[in-house]
């Protein structure tokens, strides 16, 4: 609470004075995070008028030792308590991006404040309002300041509805986890130490995240919203008698489901850290789509692991709804019929498909850099060249259609496309933050025999024209207009479903906003992250890049020296002392080589220039430079001659090959 001092004004107008001793903020007792809660369309009705409400008491003859000062102390030590459940009244009325009043839930605090009146209670005139009441003995509305919550305390039920968008994706549970290796620096961290760092911070961060802590329920229109009320997030604490390398991380089926990633219960996600032979470690994560896509989750779990190193978080979620509002009156294209269905009208299954002995199996593949950048040079056509994204979908597609026999039929692709990047202007640039579902699921059909004859560019371009029809502010907000124009009536993903004249789909989704070097927990020996739809119905590909990243490309320049005549003082380790001495110098002017490659909002790759430096490694090696084997770089260079790279975007290599050479080389 926030004390202005005493004695702030005096208001000497009509018959009596009033002094104020006093003007503070009263806020919730328990602190609690930012929450918007939009107005119903009956509060759009009425107009911004303050009304008024009082009550007057004499002191109780029960009660003689009772002090005004300890009277007022007991007010406000349970205004604080009541507004943890009334918390709407401690925020501030702002206007949302769709010019709409909307109550801005910050707890920053109501006004309290404690005044002297200079007459007795028979000599006030109760029947003059204006006179008696305004300005005296009612304050007026203002500002004050806000408080930060700790989620460990509970904090009151709030109903937070799902966006226009959120209600178009399935009931579908995806798992993210990450794998760790004990690290070597900390060799007194035992698993048990590690399980209570999860658990504390989780339950720090849970503070802003509070939906996660929650549970999907329906409300009276039928649609699924989340109740958070803080029941909290189920965490599972296991073992497992397998080491890390036993581990059969490309079949998930097996190793995942109901192994390592826990079943998730009642809330939206559940938790399960554990511990393999040989001090591995797992950290999975089960959540319900509805609240949020691969961004989002991402986001959750790079704050938690932020709080574990540091204590503190950095970016701080938003669940405002109003980001996401339709417009009034809504317009959307037609085409979005196309791309969207009526739950309403699904149908049964085909008979074929309800007596199938086909089940779907998921698993893990690994596509190296190189095959990756042949897929996008064999899509290259009429001079365009395709993103690998889309050259990878392409493939996918014809990879999937060679498995159909039926020549004639056809064959769906969907591909996620995230809009957050496409709607972040004006009001809505807080959606870097937002979590929740932000993508649109256009989709595509072919011919399985198109598929099969045309080459690769053909359905590249295809992909291509199908995403390109979303990647734009006005696709989104016409898609969140969409939604509310079909309202009551719940809308799903077309190529979620095949009917019975159908053929066959697969949606291609990605996760390469994951980035793993936001998810160190202060150990950060870190193997490996995935994100992977667990639900049955579609076919789904998630893309993500598996650390370092298989969407990059290292190039390697690599030049050798013979020991100048002019110098035979010369020794390697001068040149080496002068190489490092010239090396910072010049690096002032090329400052973003001792950077390091970091993904920014819109899920695209940036170089962070914060001097974190150039890897500088000195070797020496055990041949001789006739010896080398330079046609052949993968056995000479790669590994040897050449460093690995780490997290930044350079390193040297200097090395000296054998004393009977007169040479050394210098690679990059």
């Amino acid at each position: 609470m926030a004390i202005n001092g005493f004695l702030l004004y005096e208001s000497s107008t009509g018959y009596f004075s009033v002094h104020v001793k006093s003007r503070e903020l009263i806020t919730a007792e328990l602190p609690f995070p930012e929450i918007w809660l939009p107005l119903s369309n009956i509060d759009l009705l009425l107009p911004p008028i303050d009304c008024i409400i009082y009550s007057i008491y004499r002191k109780p003859s029960s009660k003689p030792d009772l002090s005004f000062g300890s009277a007022v102390e007991i007010l406000k030590k349970c205004l604080a308590k009541v507004l943890v459940h009334y918390y709407p009244l401690a925020g501030e009325m702002v206007t949302n991006s769709s010019c709409e009043p909307e109550i801005l839930c910050n707890n920053m605090g109501i006004e309290f404040i404690e005044a002297h009146a200079d007459i007795e209670l028979r000599g006030v005139k109760l029947h003059d309002p204006d006179t008696t009441v305004q300005g005296k003995r009612v304050p007026p509305t203002g500002r004050g300041s806000r408080e930060l919550i700790t989620a460990e305390l509970p904090f009151p039920e709030i109903w937070l509805p799902l966006s226009n968008i959120d209600l178009l994706l399935p009931p579908i549970d995806c798992i993210i986890y990450s794998i760790y290796r004990k690290p070597s620096s900390k060799p007194d961290l035992s698993f048990g130490s590690a399980v209570e760092i999860l658990k504390k911070c989780l339950a720090k961060v849970l503070v802003h995240y509070y939906p996660l802590a929650g549970e999907m329920v329906t409300n009276s229109s039928g649609e699924p919203e989340i109740l958070c009320n803080n029941m909290g997030i189920e965490f599972s604490e296991a073992h497992a008698d397998i080491e890390l390398n036993g581990l059969k991380l490309h079949d998930p089926d097996a190793t995942m489901q109901g192994k390592l990633v826990a079943p998730k219960g009642r809330g939206v996600l559940s938790v399960q850290v554990t511990k393999l032979m040989w001090e591995g470690i797992v950290v999975a994560c089960n959540w319900d789509h509805r609240i949020g896509d691969a961004y989002s989750i991402g986001m959750f779990m790079a704050a938690w692991a932020e709080v574990s190193r540091t204590n503190s978080l950095t970016l701080i979620p938003n669940f405002r709804r109003s980001l996401l509002s339709p417009r009034h009156p809504g317009s959307y294209d037609k085409s979005l019929d196309n791309m969207y269905m009526p739950v309403a009208s699904l149908s049964p299954l085909p008979k074929h498909e309800s007596t199938s002995s086909d089940q779907f199996i998921s698993r893990i593949y690994h596509l190296s850099a190189s095959a990756l950048n042949q897929l996008q040079d064999l899509s290259f056509t009429y001079g365009t060249t395709r993103t690998k994204l889309e050259s990878f979908a392409a493939f996918l597609w014809k990879l999937m259609a060679n498995a159909s026999g039926d020549a004639e039929s056809s064959y769906r692709l969907g591909i996620l496309v995230d809009g957050r990047s496409r709607l972040s202007e004006g009001p809505r640039s807080a959606l870097y933050r937002y979590f929740g579902n932000v993508v649109s699921i256009p989709h595509g059909e072919a011919t399985v025999k198109d598929l099969k004859s045309k080459p690769l560019g053909w359905a590249a371009k295809k992909v291509n024209e199908l995403v390109g029809c979303a990647t734009n502010g006005d696709h989104f907000q016409g898609l969140i207009d969409y939604v509310e124009g079909k309202k009551p009536n719940p809308m799903m993903t077309r190529v979620y479903y095949r009917g019975a004249d159908q053929g066959p789909a697969i949606v291609v989704s990605h996760a390469r906003v994951l980035d793993p070097s936001k998810m160190d927990f202060g150990w950060p020996s870190f193997l490996d992250i995935r994100a992977l739809p667990l639900g049955r119905g579609c076919q789904i590909c998630v893309v993500a890049a598996k650390p370092p990243g298989e969407w990059r490309l290292d190039w390697s320049t690599c030049s050798i020296y013979r020991k100048p005549s002019s110098k035979p003082d010369l020794c390697f380790g001068s040149a080496v002392a002068i190489l490092k001495k010239s090396l910072p110098k010049v690096l002032v002017h090329y400052s973003p080589l001792v950077g390091e490659m970091v993904t920014n909002s819109s899920g695209e790759p940036d170089i962070l220039c914060n001097n974190m430096g150039v890897e500088f490694i000195e070797a020496h090696a055990d041949i001789e430079l006739s010896g080398l084997k330079l046609h052949d770089p993968d056995v000479t260079i790669q590994g040897k001659l050449v460093p690995s790279k780490g997290r930044g975007v350079l390193s040297v290599h200097v090395e000296l090959l054998s004393p009977t050479s007169t040479r050394s080389h210098l690679s990059f």
